[in-house]
């Protein structure tokens, strides 16, 4: 007995009845509007150059290898872009920009590639200004919710290797470091996001793990030390006070969450622990412009120990691929 055929299934909102175009993507069919595609992908332009096979009855479908649901966000955000994927910073949802920007890379949809982009950009900062910013909540814009499952983190490494989104690696590779927790051999052995296995490939395997340690040891040797320093501190008023109110600071560290701690350094010092303590002006102000410091000297870093280029080169290459003005 001969299995049963899977059941087509138009996308109502995207079958057009004067459309002149089919579309196929796994069991999800489109009727589309072929002039406007032509227009605005340079590969469908190319693809629909070339006569497509007709199916049973008769009627030419262009079959797509990508998953019907990343075809349907792609598609609604071409022809009804409003309400699927608006200019930044009107607000839309991850897997709609993912999808967008997976596949405008692939089918070379120039703008709707930048749209993505500029979505993406409101949560991964370049700046330790807009890294502060998002911790705190007090960034400007961010048009977009993180998915509740944590392997969204996997998926971003390989869809922005995927999309050549380099600058937006080094946060991604911190963001992985600081949910190892969470995310423990995931990271290695592949994870599960909305039915689809997703992985870091094994030179960025390799990266994270050189990374990680230095991103995790930065804590307690770096952006803490001037906690645990003897250094006098000058025009100190009074030194072994302020001392052990410091010392004190760094014991609040020292936990058994230590290590779940010590993944995310950049926000782990907590300005309260030091503030209203008794600790005289000028200790303040140094521990204060100290950790401010500390943290640019790790950010600053970030995308070496990581194996990536410089912050300067990485920036250069999101102003070339999204330029300066966003709301567009």
């Amino acid at each position: 007995m001969e299995a049963a055929s899977p059941t087509i299934e138009r996308v109502q909102d995207l079958w057009f009845d004067d459309g002149n175009l089919i579309i196929q993507a796994g069991n999800s069919q489109y009727r589309l509007f072929r002039g406007i595609l032509v227009a605005q992908s340079s590969v469908f332009k190319d693809m629909l150059s070339c006569p497509q096979p007709p199916d049973s009855e008769g009627r030419s479908i262009v079959h797509l290898s990508d998953s019907s649901a990343e075809v349907t966000a792609f598609f609604r955000a071409i022809f009804d872009p409003k309400s699927s994927m608006p200019a930044f910073p009107n607000e839309t949802d991850f897997d709609t920009i993912c999808a967008c920007l997976r596949l405008s890379h692939k089918y070379g949809v120039d703008y709707l590639r930048r749209r993505a982009l500029v979505h993406l950009s409101s949560r991964f900062p370049t700046t330790l200004s807009e890294c502060d910013a998002l911790e705190t909540n007090t960034a400007p814009f961010a048009t977009w919710k993180r998915p509740k499952n944590g392997s969204h983190r996997i998926f971003l490494m390989s869809l922005f290797r995927e999309v050549d989104a380099i600058w937006f690696l080094p946060y991604t590779f911190y963001l992985l470091g600081s949910n190892f927790g969470r995310l423990g051999s995931d990271i290695f052995h592949g994870a599960v996001y909305n039915d689809t296995t997703v992985g870091l490939s094994r030179e960025d395997q390799d990266s994270f793990l050189r990374g990680y340690f230095i991103q995790r040891d930065s804590l307690r040797n770096e952006i803490l030390r001037f906690l645990w320093s003897t250094d006098k501190i000058q025009d100190c008023t009074n030194t072994a006070e302020c001392l052990q109110i410091r010392l004190n600071a760094f014991k609040l560290t020292c936990t058994s969450d230590w290590a779940a701690i010590a993944n995310a350094p950049l926000h782990a010092f907590k300005e309260k622990w030091i503030k209203d303590s008794g600790m005289c002006p000028s200790c303040l102000a140094y521990c204060m412009k100290a950790h401010h410091d500390a943290c640019q000297a790790f950010w600053d870093k970030l995308p070496k120990i990581y194996g990536l280029p410089r912050w300067e080169q990485l920036e250069k290459m999101k102003a070339d691929a999204i330029g300066f003005e966003l709301s567009v």
